[in-house]
């Protein structure tokens, strides 16, 4: 009978333990994008131009495109905290330079030694930076600094209710993801198991990662508004706030005003 009541008080134990760990319940935080830039046919152009500058190697029409006021900022990971210059914690690169020394400088080459950087190694990787920017889908309104608009579109959202989602699943603040389709959650990762519940496109996703057993390869995990994980073999989640580049419309047009990079 000790014996018994020993496994079963373990058993019950464990499953306590179990319990107290599972995500708990969370207000569903939906995100919006402010996308009345994409129709100006300006940017539109501008954006074209810089496109077919950075495909050619050519920069002198993208350096022609700085505002004197350009920034370029690493914001800290954690994507509820502001990322706009001057904000504590942000690394920004010198004001005192000129705009091209400063985007030069702030996108190349952090960490490494003066004697390995070479001409070719900065342009190549101010290129890179700027090509990849220019490639997202959608351009929106930056939710932190009025005015800009920025490739890719920056969700805006309720920072104070994602905060609270993140105490109530547990997860690391940069493990926030948003939904860019519906997703169908199951209750195992499996695609005939139970649907758990479904997410609709736009709201934020706590992604699970610290898991005592993993989803297989294709499926991740995300905690449920409703308490506890669903999972899903969908391509359907985005970075919360991504790297990006911005546009500000000055008295001369369109101009490159602000690159924003995460630390990693």
């Amino acid at each position: 009978m000790k014996r018994l009541a020993l496994l079963v008080g373990l058993t019950w134990m464990l499953a306590s333990a179990a319990y107290a760990q599972a995500p708990r319940a969370y207000a569903p935080t939906p995100v919006t994008f402010d996308h009345s830039a994409a129709g100006d046919p300006d940017l539109t152009a501008l954006i074209v131009t810089l496109k077919e500058s950075v495909g050619n190697s050519d920069l002198d029409p993208l350096f022609k495109a700085l505002s004197a006021n350009v920034a370029v900022i690493t914001c800290p990971i954690d994507p509820l905290v502001s990322c706009a210059p001057g904000k504590r914690g942000i690394r920004q690169a010198p004001q005192n330079l000129s705009p091209v020394e400063r985007i030069r400088q702030g996108l190349c080459c952090a960490g490494m030694a003066k004697n390995e950087i070479t001409e070719d190694l900065r342009k190549e990787t101010v290129t890179g930076l700027i090509a990849a920017a220019l490639e997202a889908e959608s351009i929106g309104a930056h939710p932190d600094v009025p005015g800009l608009a920025c490739l890719p579109a920056w969700p805006i959202f309720d920072r104070a209710k994602a905060e609270a989602a993140v105490r109530a699943t547990r997860i690391d603040k940069e493990n926030l993801r948003v939904t860019t389709e519906e997703l169908v959650l199951r209750a195992k990762p499996a695609a005939d198991a139970p649907e758990a519940a479904r997410l609709p496109a736009g709201q934020i996703a706590p992604f699970m990662t610290d898991l005592d057993q993993p989803p297989p390869d294709g499926w991740y995990a995300i905690a449920l508004p409703q308490g506890g994980i669903g999972y899903s073999d969908q391509v359907g989640l985005n970075e919360l706030t991504p790297s990006g580049l911005c546009f500000a419309k000055e008295t001369s047009g369109w101009k490159i005003a602000l690159f924003v990079m995460r630390d990693q």
